[in-house]
């Protein structure tokens, strides 16, 4: 197992704030910067904020809902996915004033790190922001490890921490995350028994598309179809 890298000081986290309200830019860079946070980039709607990654790298994105009139955050939030600017290392938080059932379900399917709901104020954000940072450090071996690649380091990472209490709310995040690595290591029968039993314990899409992968690569058609 390859030496894992120390998680990166407050000062060298590059966080990226996607809003169309400039007062909400203003508010978190300035609350940011009173942590120490450094290099903060502002995207007001989904173009620029493509733009923005693909010139970058940013560890923390900052994410409203209402983004853009062309591009909802949720569809923003998946073609950076899909492109691979945010990545298993990158800590996502999504904004809005909305808190309907429909975007809680969504929330809860996407698993970003956080939500934070609207207005913003700034020791709110400082708070919480401070919190993730807890939460990456106490992850950082899992990400790093899922983000090169070493599935099995990642599991025996996520694995290790599942007993931690302290990110009990990232529990199902890890579990998912255990059920992708062993779909990479291709020992889908395990992977298929994994998923059986998490079926068991939550009713998220997720769960099912990961059972449906192992079935589909045992051939499994009909049993697949059926989900």
């Amino acid at each position: 197992m390859d030496k894992i890298p120390l998680p990166k000081a407050i000062d060298e986290l590059k966080v990226l704030v996607v809003d169309n309200q400039a007062l909400i830019h203003d508010l978190i860079k300035s609350a940011l910067l009173e942590l120490g946070v450094k290099q903060v980039s502002s995207a007001q709607n989904a173009f620029h904020a493509v733009r923005l990654c693909q010139q970058d790298t940013f560890d923390v994105v900052l994410l409203a809902f209402n983004v853009s009139s062309d591009k909802d955050g949720f569809h923003l939030f998946e073609e950076l996915k899909h492109n691979n600017y945010i990545g298993d290392k990158s800590t996502v938080v999504f904004l809005s004033a909305e808190t309907s059932m429909e975007l809680v379900n969504c929330i809860i399917e996407l698993q970003p790190d956080d939500f934070w709901v609207k207005p913003l104020d700034a020791s709110r954000v400082q708070q919480r922001f401070n919190y993730l940072l807890n939460i990456r450090r106490k992850l950082h071996k899992v990400m790093h490890c899922m983000d090169n690649g070493d599935y099995a380091a990642a599991i025996y990472h996520a694995e290790r921490s599942l007993k931690d209490m302290g990110v009990a709310e990232y529990h199902p995040r890890l579990k998912r995350m255990i059920g992708e690595c062993l779909i990479h290591l291709r020992e889908f029968a395990t992977a298929e028994r994994y998923f059986s039993r998490l079926k068991e314990e939550y009713d998220h899409a997720w769960v099912h598309i990961g059972l449906a992968k192992t079935l589909f690569r045992q051939d499994k058609v009909d049993e697949a179809e059926l989900l």
